[in-house]
């Protein structure tokens, strides 16, 4: 599996959470790229312990504020978080863990209906090698 590029009027935004057991260190990370796969911005940031749920749906906010930031209109934004994904996509109506969560999912939801067109998409941990070696 690897990464593929967006079609040219699109951008890709992998992130990614990743966690050092032995420091209790956690953080997350992502890199945006065009439609070449050239790297257009690239992001890490580490905590001491954490949550690793709320890590992902900060690396979601990070990526797109990058994004927006950059002026893109057309955004794919990939993770291998489906919990993540889900909640931002069908409101937090799960219940469970989630439900503790509602406000970053408001938050990510009001950055992606702003004026531009955003696509959230689980992808396997394989195909975001880039952001790993970020966050490593």
């Amino acid at each position: 599996m690897r990464w593929q590029c967006p079609s040219p009027s699109l951008v890709k935004v992998n992130v990614d959470v990743y966690g050092i057991y032995r420091n209790s260190c956690m953080g997350f990370g992502g890199v945006v790229r065009d439609h070449f796969g050239l790297w257009r911005k690239g992001f890490a940031v580490q905590f001491d312990g954490g949550d690793a749920l709320i890590m992902e749906f900060l690396e979601f906010k990070k990526g797109l504020q990058h994004a927006w930031e950059l002026g893109e209109q057309h955004i794919i934004c990939e993770s291998d978080c489906c919990d993540v994904v889900n909640a931002i996509t069908n409101g937090d109506d799960r219940g469970s863990i989630l439900h503790l969560h509602h406000d970053f999912v408001l938050n990510i939801q009001g950055l992606i209906h702003k004026d531009w067109q955003v696509d959230l998409h689980v992808i396997p941990r394989e195909a975001i090698t880039m952001v790993h070696t970020i966050v490593s």
